[in-house]
């Protein structure tokens, strides 16, 4: 579906994933081998999204870890282009499975509010 997918507007993208997800595999499932059905890998789909929306601003932080004992933590990776309301955001939980964070799993982001965040910022009115 990548390869002939062509927005023909932008689409903000939010990706919250565990880096060792058993569920939703963090390099991709082409083949369907674990039953989901086929998926790109979590840097393909960044990337098609970042490339899609024409965005060439980016950023990476590395988020404090304010929970060392949940054994992982937070990358956060952001593009975005001044042209437009248009962002693509990536928190990658680094040790992290196929969890919600801030209830299960990493303690240091609450995916509740990160969703909030984003779309707050992101829908345009």
């Amino acid at each position: 579906m990548a390869e002939t997918c062509t927005p023909t507007r932008g689409i903000s993208v939010l990706e919250i994933h565990g880096t060792k997800d058993e569920v939703n595999w963090c390099e991709g499932d082409p083949t369907a081998k674990s039953g989901w059905g086929p998926c790109l890998s979590i840097e393909a789909g960044f990337d098609f999204w970042t490339a899609a929306n024409h965005l060439k601003r980016k950023e990476t932080t590395i988020l404090p870890d304010t929970a060392p004992s949940d054994g992982s933590v937070v990358q956060f990776d952001r593009h975005w282009s001044d042209e437009s309301n248009t962002e693509v955001w990536l928190y990658r939980v680094v040790g992290g499975g196929h969890d919600w964070p801030g209830a299960r799993g990493n303690m240091d982001i609450h995916a509740s509010q990160t969703a909030w965040a984003f779309f707050s910022r992101t829908i345009t009115k």
